[in-house]
């Protein structure tokens, strides 16, 4: 991405937060339609409504001997339970696993105020707690404190209170008011730093956050017993009339209740039958612990002995299934999972500490596949599969889905695929599949499970199609202040209760890395297993966030053995930038392969061979993948002059016959590419190159009969490819000559197709072939249809090409003539 920034455009995900679209503008606008300007409208007043007014009106009065010493101060009313029915709810597993809540009622037995109580009813079991909740717009600003009545028949030990908040529904739970038997009003401080939320490690560190858009209230009851208790006149006061909280004598401190394995067993769910095929295992335990994803705390691992003697070790993960409505699926659990690579005998065992599980055996057959994705050994400019074939990505950034993402990617994804794609670029941003936010704070990443799971379902779709992945882990607007900035809502951020007071410091803050560290064990262990998986990128575009090189450079040198330790199958490593070749970071041996992102309207064809020339030489013996292209860092839309996509077409074969390692990726799949149904033009280059190996093959060049026509070679002594390109066929041209129609009052519609002057009667003479009979065979690019063949003598090593007419742009593909080659009409 280029320094202009994204756009946002607003939408609203599954994930169950607003997301943010990135357009690139210094200037950062959000769209918001008419309906969800009046939703919000209409979401307020309610919340006004619900809350009442100051002061509005009286408590009901309390008989002395129900007396509770409600305070004559001034209040709101929150909630009375006096209509007809209620919108409490309690708290049930599978969404709150760790709640032991049953039923919430209305009751008008001997109520506190009034006529009615809301009867929370609980069991005790090994659950700490017993969650209560009402989702609804609120407004907590006005008053400091929130009370409520409680009767305790001797079945609680305490009481507390959660609120979720913002557009992320974060959690700030309190510490917990002991409870004695009888009548009492509890109260809380909305306004003290004695809450707890994810961004403060679950500590009682923190305020509420954003107390002016609360969208859940939730009681918490500490249950002694099973039975239950009354609340009644839930308010807002300004001042405090009951108990508050014991924030170091709560009766229990953390939210889970914790216990030691005492067994491991594993079960098999999917077996592999061969090489590269995934093994993925269950692995049962009655170990319960209260951050499943600290290795510190619980390191379940799989220890697994190779046909060849060699043992590795894997991570297990903390998973939760779901279903495609994304509602969660039973309860969650541990998983392996791994790729054995080599035929024979593989053995696997859970190992937790000194606990083991009895071993499995799993016998699989020679890989048919193509294993992991490598470095090419004979080119360095190139990518190869572990058998040797030559890997060349022509795809398009793909880098998160709408409010459905998964029919979104795979409908992309089909219609990538059927037009010969083999490549993605997803991001692991706030709003798509980033485990790791403001709503879960630090080092837990419970509440975003379902995004993980999303996640497994993008590598789902592609492996089922052959296309393969670049995961981007960290978006640079995560730890930006000035282009895309998000750092003022990263739990990173020592304003949100994190460990660091500049985005910058995350590079260096120890507890920092050792937090990201955690997370990528995490990711390695659920996703490094995929051969679907082309590389692992540090960063987009690094050079948006003040990190320097310095430390961005000592930042990966740190990490990258950390990834390493976790993902046996050394996938690639790569990271990215806005600007330059950056050989001060990408030259360092721990970066695999650079990466260059441009946006700029001008010819491809022209520009990138010279830049091509820049980028090898700063990194030399390394691939240059073409991660992000447009013509505009602003957007594209259908609106665009360019609805036939001519220069995400000339970006594809500029860069393939460029010596990039890739075709230049288009950033604009969702607004431009899909909608004008462009991926026709993937079919019309992977249709040309089938059957090619590009790594083979080197720039060359001839001597042509009419200089302003450019081409560009790739050759060895056995073949050729060709590609001859008119300089008026870019969009600059198709501007000024749509521009020209309409000044001269013609037609310039949607349906208006621009192709420059038809080329006739020019020749190239070509060097380097060996000897012999060739057939040439003529290729229209922009169509996408084989036009013709014809014979080629090439004789002392040189040949003459006599180019058909054609207007725009043209290929040649030259082979022996005893080899049978693309039919033609």
């Amino acid at each position: 991405m280029d320094d202009d920034g994204h756009f946002p455009a607003v939408r609203n995900l599954n994930f169950g937060q607003v997301s943010h679209r990135w357009r690139r503008s210094v200037v950062v606008k959000v769209y918001m339609k008419t309906y969800d300007f009046l939703l919000v409208m209409i979401a307020l007043a309610l919340a006004c409504s619900l809350g009442g007014c100051k002061g509005d009106s009286a408590l009901p009065a309390a008989s002395p001997a129900e007396s509770t010493g409600a305070p004559a101060a001034s209040y709101s009313m929150i909630d009375d339970f006096e209509a007809g029915g209620t919108s409490w709810k309690a708290g049930l597993p599978p969404e709150y696993s760790d709640s032991s809540a049953q039923t919430v009622a209305l009751s008008s037995e001997n109520p506190m105020q009034g006529k009615r109580s809301l009867e929370l009813s609980f069991t005790k079991n090994e659950l700490p707690k017993a969650i209560f909740l009402v989702e609804k717009p609120l407004n907590l600003n006005r008053e400091r404190y929130l009370e409520f009545e409680v009767e305790n028949n001797g079945s609680a030990l305490g009481a507390a209170i959660a609120i979720c908040t913002g557009a992320n529904w974060e959690w700030f739970e309190s510490a917990a008011v002991p409870l004695d038997e009888g009548v009492q009003t509890v109260s809380f401080d909305l306004a003290a730093n004695t809450f707890k939320s994810a961004a403060s490690g679950w500590k009682f560190s923190t305020g509420i956050a954003n107390r002016d858009q609360v969208k859940r209230l939730v009681i918490i009851i500490y249950p002694s017993a099973a039975g239950s208790v009354r609340v009644d006149a839930l308010r807002l006061a300004d001042s405090a009339s009951g108990k508050e909280p014991q924030v170091t004598a709560q009766p229990s401190p953390t939210p889970l209740s914790t216990r030691d394995a005492s067994f491991l067993a594993l079960k098999i769910l999917k077996e592999p039958q061969q090489a590269y095929e995934l093994l993925e295992l269950q692995v049962e335990t009655d170990g319960i612990y209260r951050n499943p994803f600290d290795a510190a705390e619980v390191d379940l691992q799989a220890r697994i002995l190779a046909p060849n003697g060699k043992v590795y070790s894997i991570p297990a993960f903390w998973y939760q299934d779901y279903d495609q409505t994304m509602l969660a699926q039973g309860a969650p659990g541990w998983r392996v999972r791994f790729t054995p690579w080599e035929a024979g005998e593989w053995t696997i065992q859970a190992v937790l500490g000194s606990l083991t599980s009895d071993a499995l055996k799993v016998e699989v057959a020679e890989a048919i596949g193509r294993g992991f994705l490598r470095l090419h050994p004979q080119n360095p400019a190139y990518f190869a599969f572990e058998d040797g074939m030559t890997y060349f990505p022509i795809g398009i950034n793909m880098g998160w889905g709408s409010s459905r993402p998964l029919l979104d990617y795979e409908r992309w994804l089909d219609r990538l695929s059927a037009n010969g794609g083999n490549f993605i670029r997803v991001w692991m941003a706030s709003w798509s599949f980033g485990l790791e936010w403001s709503d879960t704070g630090l080092g837990d990443y419970t509440r975003r499970l379902d995004r993980a799971w999303q996640l497994d379902q993008v590598f789902r779709l592609a492996e089922e199609r052959g296309v393969l992945i670049e995961l981007v882990l960290i978006n640079h607007g995560a730890f930006s202040q000035t282009v895309n900035p998000e750092w003022d809502a990263n739990p990173y951020n020592a304003a949100n209760g994190g460990p660091c007071q500049k985005p910058q410091d995350f590079a260096s803050d120890p507890l920092a890395r050792q937090l990201f560290q955690r997370r990528l064990r995490y990711i390695a262990a659920r996703w490094a297993y995929s051969p679907a998986l082309m590389a692992w990128e540090w960063w987009n575009e690094a050079d948006w966030t003040p990190i320097s090189n310095r430390d961005h450079v000592a930042w990966i040198q740190e990490m990258t053995p950390v990834l390493r330790q976790y993902d046996p199958y050394r996938h690639l490593i790569s990271t990215s930038f806005a600007r330059g070749s950056t050989p001060q970071v990408n030259g360092i041996p721990e970066i695999e392969f650079s990466q260059i992102h441009l946006y700029d309207s001008s010819d491809p064809a022209t520009n990138f061979p010279e830049l091509y020339r820049d980028w090898s030489r700063d990194l030399p013996g390394k691939p240059i993948l073409f991660a992000e292209f447009g013509a505009s860092a602003a957007g594209e839309d259908t609106r665009s002059e360019d609805r036939r996509g001519l220069h995400l077409h000339n970006g594809l074969w500029a860069a393939t016959f460029s010596g990039f390692a890739s075709g230049a990726m288009y950033w604009w799949w969702d607004s431009y590419v899909d909608p004008l149904n462009l991926w026709g033009l993937y079919g019309n280059l992977s249709r040309f190159l089938e059957g090619e190996d590009i790594a083979a093959l080197q720039p060359a060049r001839g001597v042509i009969s009419w200089r302003e026509l450019p081409y560009r070679i790739l050759m060895n002594p056995q073949r050729a490819l060709i590609w001859f390109h008119d300089r008026k066929f870019e969009i600059g041209a198709l501007s000024r000559a749509r521009a020209l129609l309409q000044l001269q009052g013609k037609p310039a519609g949607d349906d208006w197709t621009y192709l420059p002057d038809a080329i006739s009667g020019v020749t190239l003479k070509v060097t380097g072939l060996q000897d012999g009979a060739y057939r040439v065979y003529w290729y229209a690019p922009f169509q996408g249809q084989w036009l013709s063949q014809q014979a080629l003598e090439v004789v002392d090593g040189e040949a003459t090409l006599q180019l058909p007419t054609f207007q725009g742009d043209l290929a040649a593909k030259v082979l022996p003539a005893d080899l049978t080659g693309p039919e033609t009409p």
